[in-house]
């Protein structure tokens, strides 16, 4: 199995299409022969080393679950509004909202943008009189028959499309791009992972003319968030602005009128990728579609509480990426 015997079989193996050895060239390798108690001394060390090197991967493999499982579960205390504690100065996320659908009307208004046909509406917390639709027998909170959770009083429960300034997907009917490579791309949701927009080599290329039109629908702008809508759902990142990129209908791109790191952790939790799976429709290749993403539920934050969860989610999950660097 050592390198040094693979090498020399493959200096003295023959054929043009297929390799092959032959006995009796196999026969003339040289190997070095140590004596017969120094050969079981050499295996002895080399099983023990093998095995110490199978249970460093078993505990590696273990110690990537667990992470895994402490960032979910971060994200988890993080959007319950119990990750940093409240604090009675900040702005009620209700006050918040209220200021953000009145600039929409005055931009509505004022001819600078169309009223979204997927606004909704504020849905007050439980603990503010209980403005919910549905309190069940079990005490579960429904708004529109969804399961959620209660939040803390200073929080909101609203509707994606409701604070969304941006809320499109990709080309339904792309072209299909040219040979030469060029600095303008179209990516689909293969290109999307959970941080970053991903694996370059294999993207459509287009022509500058060509960007021009297809970038008039999506115009992906630094700080816009790309979502994973087709396929392979729910992965999402921020975009940085550093391409000329379009995309694919398999991705959608929204700008957010709230933090936008905040709702990219809150994208990542287990309840909204939960809530994605269980609303993707579709049978051959599922999608969670515009309609579904702008209904969607959001748990809002006061602002500044959610710049102090992001803050406290990068600050854990950078402590465990240097753990789990530290063992690789």
């Amino acid at each position: 199995s050592s390198q040094y015997i693979y090498s020399s079989f493959s200096l003295v193996a023959a054929g043009s299409t297929v390799k092959n050895l032959k006995a009796n060239t196999v026969k003339q390798v040289l190997f070095p022969l140590p004596p017969l108690t120094e050969q079981q001394r050499i295996v002895n060390i080399i099983e023990a080393i093998f095995a110490q090197i199978d249970l460093l991967e078993q505990n590696k493999r273990d110690l990537q679950t667990a992470i895994k499982q402490a960032k979910s579960k971060i994200l988890d205390l993080a959007i319950h509004g119990k990750l940093v504690p409240q604090d009675p100065n900040d702005e009620l996320a209700s006050v918040m909202l209220e200021k953000l659908r009145a600039e929409k009307e005055a931009k509505i208004a004022a001819g600078k943008m169309k009223r979204d046909k997927n606004d909704s509406y504020i849905y007050k917390n439980a603990a503010d009189n209980c403005y919910y639709e549905k309190i069940d027998e079990k005490n579960d909170i429904r708004i529109d028959d969804e399961l959620l959770f209660e939040l803390p009083k200073s929080w909101q429960w609203t509707k994606l499309g409701r604070i969304c300034d941006k809320l499109i997907d990709g080309d339904h009917n792309p072209p299909k791009g040219i040979e030469e490579k060029t600095e303008y791309i179209m990516v689909s949701s293969r290109n999307i992972n959970y941080n970053t927009v991903a694996d370059l080599e294999n993207v459509r290329y287009l022509t500058k003319e060509m960007f021009e039109a297809e970038n008039l629908r999506t115009n992906a702008t630094a700080g816009d968030i790309l979502f994973t809508s087709v396929g392979s759902l729910g992965r999402s990142c921020i975009y940085d602005g550093s391409l000329n990129i379009c995309f694919q209908r398999s991705v959608s791109i929204l700008k957010t009128a709230i933090y936008n790191k905040y709702l990219k952790f809150f994208f990542d939790s287990k309840f909204y990728q939960n809530y994605v799976v269980e609303h993707a429709t579709g049978t051959a290749q599922t999608g969670f579609y515009l309609q579904e993403m702008a209904e969607s539920f959001i748990a809002i934050p006061p602002i500044l509480e959610q710049k102090r969860i992001v803050a406290k989610i990068e600050e854990l999950f950078n402590a465990l990426d240097k753990i789990q660097n530290n063992l690789i």
